[in-house]
């Protein structure tokens, strides 16, 4: 999953890329590699070099803020129109399907590759023992999914994204 987020008034570009346990993880240019478990809804146990820390994190609308060992680091997402005033992030020709509501996956109804018709569900949330269903909002291909069923996801994070019918995924 790449995302941009501020950081002491500093854009920081990350990808983060899970197998299993095992992270990825890659965060301006250094890379991390380890493991991870969530121990709560809010709580992540993390395992890098053999050494475990625990970090909390909450989130605030846009901001995230992570406790890890003993400071607190407040995260922005940055306004997507100043993303595309600037020039990052213009995809004429995809679309990034998010999640409405922070919750956990119930269900990916989408691969890859697969080929989806307007108003098609592509994933379910679901928070508060409600379904929350993102639907595409046009046919088109099926060019990433960003979620698996019962991962935790943030309100506005991207959980699957289209391209155009005919441009390929």
């Amino acid at each position: 999953m790449k995302q941009t987020w501020i950081l002491d008034g500093e854009t920081i570009a990350s990808h983060l890329a899970v197998d299993g346990d095992s992270f990825t993880a890659l965060i301006g240019e250094d890379e991390i590699r380890g493991e991870a478990m969530l121990l709560g809804s809010h709580t992540i146990s993390i395992n890098v070099g053999g050494r475990r820390v625990l970090a909390r994190v909450a989130a605030d609308g846009a901001r995230r803020y992570v406790a890890l060992e003993g400071r607190v680091y407040e995260l922005e997402l940055p306004d997507p129109r100043a993303l595309r005033r600037r020039g990052a992030g213009q995809e004429t020709s995809r679309n990034r399907m998010r999640a409405p509501i922070s919750g956990s996956v119930f269900a990916v109804k989408v691969a890859p590759g697969d080929e989806v018709e307007e108003d098609q569900v592509l994933v379910i949330v679901e928070a508060m023992k409600m379904e929350h269903r993102v639907k595409a909002p046009r046919a088109g291909v099926v060019e990433s999914v960003e979620c698996e069923p019962g991962q935790m996801v943030d309100q506005d994070q991207v959980v699957v994204a289209l391209v155009k019918e005919g441009e390929g995924a």
